[in-house]
């Protein structure tokens, strides 16, 4: 990305290659809405295709997204990565094609004449996925620009800027190569409605479907942890026998050295590449590094006995269990969460934050050996930090609560031992300045608590005192000495949070260009954006 992109999180349908892109899960009787990938680098360089450009109303999408998404002060109409679509120059004695008054010409052209190239094709990539994943189709549309839209001038000038060359575009198979690497196995192919099952792989050992909107999974990969009712926003209640009921989904638990689950995660985990950023293939069966375990979320289309369950893959996550024996203050083993792929017609639904749940139930369940002592994420995205605060928080609260009646409370979080005293976290009150400052005891103790990392812990402690401050601060009056408690209190809170931040982020403060009047800004929009988020979360469990 250029330097004026920098610092905004990229989206769906933003770059030249992601308008390119659409894929679709063939559910009969679904309206479940296509969608394109939010990364594409890891499969086109530059996220471009070379000589191709979306359609003319993907290309029109595309525009919209990125006037939406762009920095302030950005004068351009369409992502950076349309501008690679073409190179500028012709180098060297080739053959090249122009277009004069809607005729084709064939020029050599000597290496000293630089022509700008255009490109006139445009294409279109659908991938049509089976609902278990293990299987798609690919269809491929393409279209040349009408000649009265090309530029017409042909020149041998070199310094004649009318002249142009058409781009040539990557051929069909390249890209048919490339995309498979992020796709389930291709069954089949068509290009401009015409089977092209020629360019599917070589050596391709399972057998295709007729109609991949028919292969559901009969069983969950792994084992059953949990079943549970969610609605969809692009799909209401479902009407069975008159009655109304919401969407059922289902969450298993594979280990990766269990038969058959390594070849079905090989088939899905492709798709990560399309959605997280630095995603790359995991090796079930590799314990070198610790033991891979994987969370499964399925959607069951047939919620009825009859006829079994037709589930459709919706998501997973990614564990690895690393055992630690110097681990401080507890040795025990660490569970760290790798990769989570939610697909985004199931996005803002709470199916994260239901998994990143129940991967707590599970490691509150663990014992001797085996015991889960700490739950970490690895590298994880703005988005979903944010997540992980709110599920950690609802979880301290349901804790300091008595684990009886809070809704992220479950039965084995209840039985656990870890319900000790929160006393301490009660000790001052919020107009006394110890108020503001957390020990490594109390951080440690909060950590081993919920099986978070003392960052976490530092986290949740931060959303708790800002939820007793806002408490305190709807109890006072509006006297001038109220008034200057409240400011005392909200300035105590500050420096509490801009110190965690310093400390936590000093690698970034320290590469702030702009010296100490720099840092302050810098610290002061931390800040900001980290209230906001607190508040939020606060918010959200009202």
């Amino acid at each position: 990305m250029s330097a004026d992109d920098e610092g905004n999180e990229p989206v769906a349908g933003l770059s030249a290659a992601s308008a390119c892109l659409v894929f679709s899960s063939s559910v009969s009787g679904s309206e479940e809405p296509a969608y394109r990938p939010v990364f594409t680098h890891q499969i086109f360089d530059g996220e471009f295709i070379p000589g191709w450009r979306p359609l003319q109303s993907a290309e029109s999408e595309s525009k919209d997204i990125y006037a939406k998404w762009k920095s302030d002060g950005n004068s351009r109409v369409l992502h950076s990565s349309y501008e690679n679509i073409t190179n500028n120059s012709a180098a060297g004695m080739l053959w090249t094609v122009c277009y004069t008054d809607g005729l084709c010409f064939a020029l050599r052209i000597p290496t000293t004449i630089k022509i700008p190239q255009v490109a006139i094709n445009r294409i279109e990539i659908r991938a049509d996925i089976a609902p278990s994943c293990e299987e798609c189709m690919v269809m491929i549309k393409t279209e040349r620009e009408p000649a009265t839209k090309r530029r017409k001038v042909v020149s041998f000038g070199a310094d004649d800027g009318d002249s142009i060359e058409e781009a040539a575009p990557m051929p069909i198979e390249e890209i048919i190569r490339r995309i498979s690497k992020a796709l389930p196995p291709l069954s089949a192919i068509k290009v401009n409605g015409q089977d092209q099952s020629d360019l599917l792989s070589h050596g391709s050992s399972f057998e295709a479907s007729k109609d991949v909107s028919r292969v559901y999974l009969q069983s969950p990969v792994g084992k059953d942890i949990y079943t549970y009712l969610r609605g969809i926003k692009w799909q209401g209640t479902i009407s069975r026998h008159g009655s109304l009921e919401l969407p059922k989904f289902v969450l298993s638990m594979a280990d990766g050295s269990d038969e058959g689950v390594a070849d079905f995660h090989n088939k899905v985990q492709g798709l990560a590449r399309w959605f997280i950023e630095s995603a790359d293939g995991i090796d079930l069966t590799d314990t070198s590094n610790g033991r891979w375990k994987v969370v499964y979320l399925f959607r069951n289309h047939n919620s009825t006995q009859e006829n079994g369950p037709l589930l459709e893959f919706v998501g997973y996550a990614t564990l690895l269990a690393v055992t630690s024996p110097f681990r401080k203050p507890k040795p025990g083993t660490i569970l760290r969460i790798c990769q989570v792929v939610i697909r985004p017609p199931y996005h803002r639904a709470g199916h994260g934050s239901t998994i990143l749940q129940q991967i707590h139930n599970y490691a509150n369940s663990t014992q001797g050996c085996e015991q889960i002592v700490e739950v970490n994420v690895e590298d994880p995205a703005p988005s979903y930090q944010i997540m992980r605060n709110g599920v950690d928080y609802g979880r301290f609260v349901a804790l300091r609560a008595g684990a009886k009646s809070q809704p992220y409370q479950s039965q084995s979080l209840q039985e656990t031992a870890a319900l000790q005293n929160f006393s301490y976290v009660e000790k001052y009150d919020v107009t006394e300045k110890e108020y503001y400052t957390v020990s490594d005891e109390d951080l440690w103790a909060v950590a081993e608590q919920l099986k978070i990392t003392k960052r976490q812990s530092h986290i949740v402690l931060e959303i708790s005192k800002l939820a007793e401050i806002e408490r305190w601060k709807k109890q006072q009056t509006s006297t001038t000495e109220g008034t200057s408690f409240r400011r005392e209190v909200e300035t105590n809170y500050r420096l509490m949070i801009k110190k965690s931040l310093r400390q936590y982020r000093l690698e970034e403060l320290g590469a702030c260009e702009g010296g100490k009047d720099g840092q302050k800004a810098l610290l002061g929009q931390w800040f900001e954006e980290t209230i906001a988020q607190y508040r939020k979360i606060l918010k959200s469990e009202q």
